[in-house]
């Protein structure tokens, strides 16, 4: 009988169904983008340090539901509530800016440009380090944003 020494996994890029549970698993890359960067504006902008729930003060404000931001948590600009709802479900949309969050916004700190996301846990960061202005891009004005002039 020999010993296997090495266990090749399938490419996690183009993804693959596991064999112990069935589930179709890929790595993924979440790009820090102009919604994200939104969020943390409007949340720096508000004034809110403490949980909110994210898609509403979003909408109240006059934008779209943004489903991306609950990825800032992986480059730690965000922290959810851990609490959960009363159906039991741990989603409960509630989220606040951290101490790196508000550095982000006020330009003081860089982050990679995306993270490297497989079976919904970071395996890390890749690409080029950005700012607040990179990611909120050309759909976005820093300067009407943080005097709420969208």
């Amino acid at each position: 009988m020999t010993e296997q020494t090495s266990f090749s996994f399938p490419d996690k890029d183009k993804g693959y169904f596991c064999s112990c549970c069935g589930l179709f698993v890929k790595r993924y890359r979440r790009s820090l983008n102009c919604n994200m960067a939104l969020a943390l504006c409007v949340l720096y902008r508000e004034g809110i340090r403490d949980f909110v729930h994210l898609e509403n003060l979003m909408t109240s404000k006059g934008y779209k539901r943004c489903g991306d931001a609950s990825y800032l948590i992986h480059w730690k600009f965000l922290e959810r509530l851990r609490e959960d709802r009363k159906d039991g479900s741990s989603r409960n949309g509630k989220y606040k800016i951290t101490g790196l969050g508000l550095l982000f916004v006020e330009n003081k700190i860089t982050a990679k440009e995306s993270a490297l996301i497989f079976n919904n846990k970071l395996e890390g960061f890749e690409g080029k380090e950005i700012n607040i202005y990179d990611s909120l891009g050309k759909k976005f004005s820093y300067e009407n944003l943080m005097h709420n002039n969208n």
